[in-house]
């Protein structure tokens, strides 16, 4: 469980279970090895803060799933969080988040793109900011198999059929590598 503050309330968020500890892993993982490794000046970050107030970070911030700053991002890195919003960004959502609310958040701190990755019922989502509001430019879902493509990062990312439940295909491409989380 990670705590976030909003606005100056302190918000509990939904417990992380199992499967999204894996999805927000599985998708990390090949994000960074697509890009390179973690010997690349981009920074790939599971689970990190991000806020608007950097002179009082712990009146306002929000934790990500997964964060990718690139090496001209105009976020600034003032630990424990970064000012302003990731490049590339993704949200695994759990039952009774405040999800509007979050996706509103990223558009104030300029994150470039959010994918969302929806569970109930399985889809993925992909964001793109554009005059200030992060818009949907497309969804992938079991019913239509789309392949969401960022302009951000060198990356694509496909919901599939899987065995146990369905499957994140996550592309680079540049390199035509896949992988299957």
């Amino acid at each position: 469980m990670f705590d976030e503050v909003w606005n100056g309330g302190y918000v509990i968020t939904p417990v992380r279970d199992n499967q999204n500890q894996e999805l927000a892993m599985g998708i990390a993982s090949s994000l960074t090895l697509g890009m390179g490794g973690l010997e690349i000046p981009q920074k790939v970050r599971l689970s990190c803060y991000i806020t608007d107030t950097p002179e009082d970070q712990e009146y306002n911030y929000r934790c990500v799933d997964i964060g990718i700053f690139l090496t001209d991002c105009s976020a600034q890195l003032i630990d424990p969080c970064w000012f302003g919003g990731p490049d590339f960004g993704c949200e695994i959502v759990s039952p009774n988040e405040p999800l509007t609310e979050r996706i509103e958040f990223h558009a104030k701190l300029g994150t470039r793109e959010l994918l969302i990755v929806d569970r109930d019922p399985w889809q993925l989502e992909l964001l793109r900011l554009a005059d200030g509001k992060l818009q949907s430019v497309g969804i992938s879902s079991l019913e239509k198999a789309y392949t969401l493509s960022s302009q951000v990062i060198p990356f694509t990312f496909q919901l599939t059929a899987g065995e146990e439940r369905p499957a994140i295909l996550v592309g680079h491409a540049e390199s035509k590598q896949s992988w299957r989380v």
